[in-house]
């Protein structure tokens, strides 16, 4: 699971600030994709199912 969310590009830069434990400053999410601003905003409350999330959110918009 955890290449998978290397690879995706909207989870990326949230999960690698979550393993640093470092919450990215409001400026570096301006230029980031939506999906990736909401996991910023909601920051607190993530924890390893962010891939999960992410996968369902995907699967049902293209359906």
């Amino acid at each position: 699971m955890r290449q998978k969310q290397q690879k995706a590009v909207q989870i990326r830069p949230i999960l690698e600030a979550k393993l640093a434990g470092v919450k990215p400053k409001q400026d570096k999410m301006l230029n980031k994709s939506p999906e990736t601003r909401h996991y910023w905003i909601i920051w607190d409350t993530l924890e390893n199912t962010l891939w999960y999330v992410v996968s369902k959110v995907s699967e049902n918009r293209y359906r």
